[in-house]
């Protein structure tokens, strides 16, 4: 399938060079966001890729893949779990979501008018994690979504 019947438009690319990249050091990435609340990174750290596309600016944020994920072969089950998701979304009324497990991984979809929300965590994590995450790109659109556009 190809990217955009997936996700938004770079979404699928964004993930392959997540994919190949090293991660870097999560203390200087994190001195960059808005605080958080003690303990929830480490729920957020559990979470193997999340990434948010915000509709009206037609921006995306792209976690970087998990280390034990960062191989063509498990990037590209990433990728098409959403898309799988999406399939299944296709003819549903907006908001609508989806979870669909595996062996190993739950995949979640939610769409809505605002944004779009894909989230693969490890199967048994809690559920939790999917309002943290929501929660923690709502603090940092700030820091990581571009401010407004001027029109002329």
């Amino acid at each position: 399938a190809a990217s955009e019947d997936i996700a938004p438009a770079g979404l699928a690319s964004s993930l392959m060079a997540a994919a190949r990249g090293s991660g870097g050091d999560r203390s200087v990435k994190r001195a960059l966001l808005a605080p958080t609340r003690p303990g929830q990174w480490r729920l957020l750290e559990g979470i193997i890729h999340g990434a948010y596309f915000a509709t009206a600016t037609q921006q995306y944020f792209s976690s970087a893949v998990a280390p034990n994920y960062r191989t063509k072969r498990r990037t590209k089950m990433l990728i098409r779990s959403y898309g799988r998701c999406r399939a299944l979304l296709r003819s549903a009324k907006i908001p609508s979501q989806i979870c669909i497990a595996t062996d190993h991984e739950c995949f979640y979809v939610s769409l809505t008018l605002d944004y779009h929300m894909y989230l693969a965590v490890p199967r048994g994590i809690s559920t939790a994690v999917i309002g943290q995450f929501y929660q923690w790109v709502k603090a940092q659109e700030a820091h990581i979504f571009m401010g407004s556009f001027p029109t002329w």
